[in-house]
């Protein structure tokens, strides 16, 4: 099958749902939808500390999400996410060139982290003004991580390798998140969702060396800003 297929077939499959949804949508506030936004790193996933940093950059996320209330207010949900957050390599290279002597210039390539998140828990809404509604949620789950592959390509003072790679390790955790936002419902069947998830995790990474295995402890903290979608179900 191609990607041109699967994208049609996809884009199908959401026209199904959406038609679907429109006709059997009821008022109890359950819902499925999509998502995205800007994903911001924060603490040590910022950080710009060659030991315990990942030298992290805003990126972007993505996420599919749905609730079935049981209450008016209160209900069970499951949300899942994919995040990419560039690497500084400008900071990196100059982290890289204070930490060795022997370096006069550093250039590095760099994929994005990469982080899947599949959670789930508790959801509560409240009416706040005409068509607003704020909502909340606490959520748990596992987080999923890659780290960038790298390609380095020093400048020694002296004699040196032309360049060197650090390949992709991944792991994964338990995680939690916190969200808040507001919703607005611009039919009995649809609405806009303007919100924010705080997420964290901590994450081990192996890598093979020449003096053998070493584990790199990297904590995962960043907030998504989102706009969405919701259907009612």
């Amino acid at each position: 099958m191609t990607a041109f297929q699967i994208r049609r077939q996809t884009f199908l499959l959401l026209l199904l749902i959406f038609f679907f949804s429109s006709s059997f949508a009821q008022k109890n506030g359950s819902f499925f939808g999509f998502k995205g936004g800007a994903s911001f790193p924060l603490g040590k996933y910022k950080s710009t500390n060659l030991d315990e940093g990942s030298f992290a950059l805003t990126g972007y996320n993505i996420a599919a999400e749905g609730a079935w209330f049981f209450k008016p207010k209160f209900g069970v949900g499951a949300q899942g996410g994919i995040q990419q957050h560039p690497v500084d390599v400008g900071w990196l290279g100059w982290e890289i060139l204070q930490s060795n002597s022997a370096l006069e210039d550093m250039y590095i390539r760099s994929e994005a982290h990469l982080v899947l998140t599949g959670l789930a828990g508790i959801y509560f809404q409240q009416p706040v003004w005409n068509k607003f509604l704020i909502e909340s949620k606490l959520l748990g789950g596992i987080m999923y991580g890659k780290t960038p592959y790298q390609l380095y390509k020093p400048e020694y003072v002296e004699d040196g390798p032309d360049f060197y790679e650090k390949t992709s390790a991944t792991d994964w955790n338990f995680t939690f998140l916190m969200g808040i936002g507001i919703q607005y419902e611009i039919t009995p069947c649809y609405s806009f969702i303007l919100d924010a998830d705080f997420n964290y995790s901590n994450l081990a990474y192996s890598f093979i060396t020449a003096t053998g295995t070493r584990i790199d402890q990297r904590n995962y903290m960043f907030i998504n800003t989102q706009l969405g979608i919701r259907i009612k179900i």
